[in-house]
C-alpha cells in the first residue's frame, strides 16, 4: 500500500497521437523508470478522437493528443504543447525520391497509404484533393500501424502522409524520402489532455509530471503557449 501511494508501484496509461508517440513520450518513460522502475506504464498509440474516447471512458489517465470536436470539451483539460506538419514521404527506391518541386498533383496517380476514412487527417486530405481539382486514389490501403507504412514505404512505390519528424531517422539515414515537406493539412497542436476534477493515482500522476518536464525541454523552442498548470 506505502509503494502504491508513493507512487513505486501501481500503473499508469498513456495514450499519445505519432509525432509525440516516437519522442515525448518514451523519452517521458525514460525518465519515469530512472526514478520509479516498479511502475506500469501502459502506451496506446492511435488517432485523437478515440482516444479522446477512452479517456472520458476512464480507459485512459492522460493523452498526449488533440481536441477536434466540442464533444465532452468541457470535461478536458488541455496544455498545447507543438504543432506538427505533414508531408508526404516515400521510400528511397521511389522513381521520384530527390525530385524537387513535387506538388500533390505530381503524387495523385500514385499508391497512397492512407489513414482510415473519419479521421481527421484523411478528411483534411479529401480537402486538400478536391482544391486542387484532383481525383481521389483509387490505389489504396488503410491502415495507421507505423511499422506496417514503413514496411510498405521501402518495399513498394506507395507514398503516405506522415508527420516527417516521426520519421526523421529514417529519413536522415536514406531509408525515406520526403516528397513534400509540407502538404498543407494542418490539423491543430497536440497537447497534453487530462480530465478535469478528476484525481489521478500517484502512479499517474508521476507519469504527467514526467511528460511535463520533458516537454518543457524537448518543446522550449515551439511558438505553441503552454498553460501553466499544477498537478491534477
Amino acid at each position: 500500500i506505502a509503494a502504491l501511494r508513493g507512487g513505486l508501484a501501481g500503473q499508469a496509461s498513456v495514450g499519445t497521437v505519432l509525432t509525440p508517440g516516437t519522442s515525448l513520450v518514451p523519452m517521458a518513460i525514460e525518465l519515469v523508470k530512472q526514478r520509479r522502475s516498479g511502475l506500469l506504464v501502459n502506451v496506446e498509440l492511435d488517432y485523437s478522437k478515440p482516444l479522446v474516447k477512452k479517456l472520458l471512458q476512464g480507459d485512459l489517465d492522460m493523452l498526449v493528443a488533440r481536441i477536434l470536436d466540442s464533444q465532452g470539451a468541457e470535461e478536458l483539460q488541455f496544455e498545447p504543447l507543438a504543432e506538427e506538419h505533414h508531408g508526404v514521404l516515400a521510400g528511397a527506391q521511389h522513381p521520384l525520391a530527390g525530385k524537387q518541386g513535387l506538388t500533390l498533383r505530381d503524387l495523385a496517380g500514385q499508391g497512397w497509404i492512407l489513414p482510415e476514412q473519419g479521421s481527421v487527417l484523411r478528411d483534411r486530405l479529401v480537402g486538400a484533393f478536391v482544391q486542387h481539382g484532383l481525383q481521389w486514389p483509387n490505389n489504396v490501403v488503410e491502415t495507421t500501424s507505423l511499422p506496417v507504412i514503413i514496411s510498405l514505404l521501402r518495399t513498394t512505390n506507395m507514398v503516405a502522409v506522415l508527420p516527417e519528424a516521426a520519421v526523421q531517422p529514417l529519413c536522415q539515414s536514406g531509408m525515406l524520402s520526403t516528397l513534400i515537406k509540407n502538404v498543407g493539412v494542418e490539423i491543430g497542436p497536440f497537447g497534453i489532455i487530462t480530465r478535469r476534477h478528476h484525481r489521478l493515482s500517484p502512479g499517474a500522476q508521476i507519469l504527467l509530471a514526467a511528460l511535463r518536464e520533458t516537454a518543457s525541454k524537448l518543446y522550449s523552442g515551439s511558438a505553441a503557449r503552454r498553460a501553466a498548470v499544477s498537478p491534477a
